[in-house]
């Protein structure tokens, strides 16, 4: 068990650090206020580039007297999600070493449980972290292609 464990421990919920790493949301040594502030204000602007046609169509819209309820319907959706990403995005960035603290924590499970029952804990997370980043991008995606393709 001792070279399985060890194994095991290094690679227990690797696939979400990975995408925690990917979004700038995984606290480094070597992270400082203005390299956290930096990335966080990247990521704000890249979700705030995608939305701007879904605003402006909100803003024509109102112009216009609500000539299209469906298109404000669609970008009301998006406008929940703009927040929702913004939301969600900030609550890691303030719990980040927390998130960090239990991630590394969750390794001391290998001494309570048997490496088979880790092991599937471990499948089933990264199965629903694929996902979770599916469902993100799909999503994004999707908020963003409503109003050109008419729907």
């Amino acid at each position: 068990i001792g070279i399985t464990s060890s194994f095991l421990m290094m690679e227990i919920l690797h696939l979400n650090i990975k995408a925690l790493k990917l979004f700038f949301l995984w606290p480094n040594v070597e992270d400082t206020i203005f390299r956290r502030v930096i990335c966080s204000i990247l990521f704000l602007l890249m979700v705030t580039l995608s939305y701007l046609e879904n605003a402006a169509a909100i803003v024509y819209q109102i112009i216009v007297n609500f000539e299209d309820e469906a298109v404000l319907t669609d970008c009301l959706i998006a406008t929940g999600n703009y927040f929702g990403y913004i939301f969600i995005y900030l609550c890691f960035q303030v719990n980040a070493r927390k998130v960090q603290k239990l991630t590394v924590d969750f390794n001391n499970f290998l001494r309570y449980c048997d490496v088979e029952v880790i092991d599937d804990a471990e499948k089933e997370i990264r199965l629903f972290m694929k996902i979770l980043v599916i469902y993100f991008f799909s999503g994004i995606t999707l908020n963003d292609l409503m109003p050109v393709l008419d729907f």
